[in-house]
């Protein structure tokens, strides 16, 4: 697998956990006055969201350098 793909893989990635997130947070928070559930989903994504940027951050590092202009 190319270098670009991987990365665009780990961007795509990384994208939608921030949607699913957000979209998750804003649906638990917007069906309650108890903010907790929105909370813990968040805490929940943080490890998700954390490791797709720790991903790109490693293809970006391991990309061949020789080859970029």
């Amino acid at each position: 697998m190319t270098t670009i793909s991987r990365i665009s893989k780990d961007i795509f990635a990384l994208v939608v956990a921030v949607l699913f997130t957000v979209l998750m947070v804003a649906g638990l928070a917007d069906q309650g006055k108890n903010l907790f559930p929105a909370m813990l989903a968040f805490a929940a994504m943080v490890p998700i969201v954390g490791s797709a940027a720790v991903a790109i951050k490693r293809d970006w590092d391991n990309r061949d350098h020789h080859l970029s202009v």
